[in-house]
């Protein structure tokens, strides 16, 4: 009796087995269930940084060996997850996990810079990804795991800018203050919360280590063509040790560029540093203030409130803390709310 029921069973599992590998042709069938498990726990590790719950990783694996999905749509439900979104990353938080994710390594400094300026140009994330899960890197990674790369089409447009009508874009330039922090989406928040419908759009534009006047040469290639309605600009923290007078010149520069594009200019003051060499941070925020006193500009006063309890607001002695991003984003607010409708 027990020896009948067991040949059933194995008759059943091979009837089963041949039906899905007539339904899921060879080359789209994962070949390796052990390689598909560690390909799905690497998924978890690499995007959401954790191990995967039992539940989740079976759903992936079954998915992935049956041929429902291939390993870059896979991919793209843990990158767009609610999980990561909900994560509020910034621009190079992102990078850094595509680069993890999608090509195993750390980022190569070209190729970083290429894809930050296209984000903070308006290009929109699901554009990036669709880059790098359509690249030999990633695929030479789904051949190790014995995984089906596939090819993952991201429709419309690359711009990530909402149409918003003129002058609802509020663009902050800077430097990694912006993207090492999440106080420009804190801002929106703010806004969004207070102004509810109005379309206001905070879009942060920084680039790790730029000056002043680095922001200046890509001001019109980035900068205007988002069309503006109010333009923050926050530079000095790479700025501080270097000629003050080179800086001062872009800072004047760069508002009055600014003012040509008929947004309203709002200066933000250079942050506390503790580094060395970077002691002279409150003389660059004297030729900010000057500045916006000789053309009339409201300035974002961070320094003051961030540099009451540094130990807690900042880190490495000069990025914003989460305490920190909070600060920053509720004096931004404070003053350009004075300004909005």
């Amino acid at each position: 009796m027990l020896k009948s029921k067991k040949i059933k069973i194995i008759s059943a599992v091979f009837i089963i087995l041949s039906v899905i590998l007539f339904a899921f042709p060879s080359n789209v069938f994962a070949e390796d269930g052990a390689g598909v498990e560690g390909f799905v726990t690497r998924l978890y590790n690499t995007c959401l940084d954790r191990d995967p719950d039992p539940d989740g990783l079976v759903n992936w694996v079954n998915n992935l060996v049956t041929g429902r999905v291939t390993g870059g749509s896979a991919a793209y439900g843990f990158i767009f997850s609610d999980e990561l979104i909900n994560k509020n990353l910034t621009n190079d938080e992102f990078l850094i996990v595509m680069y993890k994710a999608f090509f195993d390594r750390s980022p190569d400094s070209g190729g970083y810079e290429n894809w930050m300026d296209l984000l903070n140009s308006g290009s929109s994330r699901e554009f990036v990804f669709s880059n790098f899960v359509n690249s030999d890197e990633f695929s030479n990674i789904c051949n190790k795991y014995g995984i089906q790369a596939g090819k993952v089409r991201i429709s419309g447009s690359r711009s990530s800018v909402p149409a918003y009508s003129s002058g609802k874009n509020i663009v902050v330039m800077g430097d990694s203050l912006i993207n090492k922090s999440d106080w420009t989406q804190r801002l929106g928040g703010l806004i969004n919360s207070a102004f509810p419908g109005s379309g206001y759009n905070v879009i942060g534009s920084g680039v790790n280590g730029e000056m002043s006047f680095q922001g200046l040469a890509r001001f019109d290639s980035t900068i205007a063509p988002l069309n503006p309605g109010i333009i923050i600009i926050a530079y000095g923290t790479n700025d501080v040790g270097s000629d003050p007078g080179r800086f001062q010149s872009s800072i004047e520069h760069l508002v009055e560029k600014s003012k040509r594009t008929g947004a309203m200019v709002f200066l933000n003051l250079v942050g506390p540093i503790y580094h060395s060499g970077k002691g002279d941070w409150p003389a660059f925020n004297q030729i900010i203030m000057s500045i916006a006193a000789r053309y009339g500009v409201p300035v974002i006063d961070v320094a003051n409130p961030l540099n009451q309890n540094p130990g807690d607001n900042l880190t490495e002695g000069m990025h914003y803390s989460p305490a920190g991003s909070d600060i920053v984003s509720q004096v931004a607010y404070n003053v350009i709310s004075q300004y909005l409708r």
